[in-house]
C-alpha cells in the first residue's frame, strides 16, 4: 500500500511537473540576469536545480518527457534553446561552486541542445515551416551570449579545464555558422 501510495505521488509530482514546466517554459518569467552590462541584453533563464544536486536526475527525465512531448517543431526549437540556457547558467553556477567537471558537462550538454533546437529547426525549413524572426533573433542572441560566456569563463578556469571549454567553444562557432545558414 506504501508502495503504490509513493508511486502515485512521484508519478504525479513528475507529471504535474511537466505541465507547469510546459507553462513556464512559454512565459517564462524567472531570469537570471546578464551581469556584464556592456556585453549584450539577453537575459539568461534562472538555472534551478544544479547537476550536484541528487534530485537532479528527476529533473532531467522531466525535461526529456516534456521534449519528448513537444509535437510543434518550432515549439521544440524553443524548448531547447531554454534548455541551452539553462545549462549555461547551470555551468557558470557550478564554476562559482567550484565543480568545474560537472560545470563543463552542462555547458557541453548546452551546445548539445542548442544542435537539437538547428537540427528541428532546418528540418522544419525543409518541410516548409518558417520559423518566426523573433525565434531567429533568440538563437542568434542565445548563441552570441553562450560564447561571451564561455570566453568570460575561460579565465576562472584551471588549465585543463581551458583546453575542455576551448572545445567547447569551437563547438558554439561551429554552431554559429550553422545559425547563419537558417
Amino acid at each position: 500500500m506504501k508502495k503504490t501510495l509513493l508511486f502515485s505521488f512521484l508519478l504525479t509530482a513528475i507529471l504535474g511537473g511537466s505541465f507547469v514546466t510546459l507553462y513556464f517554459f512559454t512565459y517564462p518569467g524567472a531570469t537570471f540576469a546578464n551581469t556584464d552590462s556592456n556585453t549584450s541584453t539577453y537575459e539568461m533563464p534562472y538555472p534551478g536545480m544544479l547537476p550536484d544536486n541528487p534530485l537532479y536526475l528527476l529533473k532531467e527525465t522531466r525535461d526529456y518527457m516534456v521534449e519528448f512531448g513537444t509535437r510543434d517543431p518550432l515549439s521544440k526549437a524553443e524548448l531547447n534553446l531554454v534548455c541551452a540556457d539553462k545549462h549555461v547558467s547551470m555551468g557558470v553556477e557550478l564554476v562559482k561552486k567550484g565543480k568545474n567537471a560537472l560545470a563543463l558537462r552542462s555547458l557541453a550538454s548546452s551546445e548539445e541542445h542548442t544542435a537539437r533546437a538547428i537540427d528541428v529547426l532546418e528540418k522544419s525549413i525543409k518541410q516548409g515551416a518558417s520559423p518566426s524572426g523573433e525565434l531567429m533573433v533568440k538563437l542568434k542572441e542565445s548563441n552570441a551570449e553562450h560564447l561571451t560566456t564561455y570566453l568570460r569563463l575561460m579565465g576562472e578556469l584551471p588549465e585543463g579545464d581551458t583546453e575542455k571549454l576551448q572545445d567547447i567553444i569551437m563547438v558554439t562557432e561551429k554552431l554559429q555558422e550553422r545559425i547563419k545558414t537558417l
